[in-house]
């Protein structure tokens, strides 16, 4: 359930930053929005998965997630660093995602 809700989280908040810059911004800016959203977590991917693997997963979820909440208030509150605040919520998401991931097993095992 909660994994449910952090996604649609993550999904209205790209959408929102895209309305956003479509409303305010030159033509250009919704594509460039689109790849400051997807390269950089697809560039971090291996990386964030090391970083999983290696660390506690629980507490690097908890981490991230106070860090794009305060991400998205920085965007919110200071328009003219969406593209910047895009490519770190990206870079978040990937992050949350793969210990998301990683803690599938351990709640699997607390079902036993």
């Amino acid at each position: 359930m909660a994994l449910t809700i952090s996604t649609t989280g993550d999904e209205i908040t790209l959408l929102t930053l895209m309305f956003r810059t479509a409303e305010n911004a030159s033509g250009y800016a919704v594509p460039t929005l689109l790849t400051a959203e997807l390269l950089p977590g697809l560039i971090a991917a291996p990386w964030a998965g090391r970083l999983i693997d290696r660390r506690e997963a629980a507490r690097i979820l908890v981490m991230v997630s106070v860090l794009q909440a305060g991400v998205i208030a920085f965007i919110a509150y200071y328009p003219m660093f969406t593209l910047a605040g895009a490519a770190l919520l990206s870079v978040l998401f990937t992050i949350s995602s793969a210990a998301t991931f990683a803690l599938i097993p351990v709640l699997a095992s607390g079902l036993e």
